[in-house]
């Protein structure tokens, strides 16, 4: 169930980012504002075909705030006990690194990302490579 693992390290924000450039990049300001706004989850690529999400994944954002506090919210096609799609709720605090990196901490944990922007800044993709040697990208498009 490859399409909920990688949401779920969304959710704690505890992924291992590799990425790849092409002629869209964007590269960030000194000090990382491009992140800031909220995201939405817009599709999940594993070994070059997309998956299909269902309907609830597609409502997962993640939002990101000058503070340096962001705010995820994975909505998974599990159902919750009234039937519909279940949501969870996960904080942090974020810090730009440069060149992409981002520093994140959540329930304790650090990790370092690398997020690449594309199409002026208003999509993101995070590349995560598993064991099993599956590559699987989650593209987020910024709605706000």
């Amino acid at each position: 169930m490859k399409i909920l693992k990688p949401l779920v390290c969304l959710l704690f924000l505890s992924l291992v980012f590799s990425s790849c450039s092409n002629d869209d990049d964007v590269v960030l300001d000194k000090n990382g504002e491009k992140i800031i706004g909220t995201w939405r989850l817009f599709e999940i690529v594993e070994d070059g075909e997309p998956l299909n999400m269902g309907t609830c994944l597609p409502q997962s954002t993640v939002e990101f705030k000058a503070e340096g506090i962001f705010v995820a919210n994975l909505v998974s096609d599990e159902p919750n006990e009234g039937g519909g799609c279940l949501e969870q709720t996960n904080t942090g605090q974020w810090k730009y690194l440069g060149d992409n990196e981002f520093e994140t901490t959540s329930d304790g944990e650090t990790e370092i990302q690398k997020i690449i922007f594309s199409e002026n800044g208003t999509v993101f993709g995070i590349t995560t490579e598993y064991d099993d040697g599956a590559i699987v990208v989650d593209s987020f498009v910024k709605i706000d």
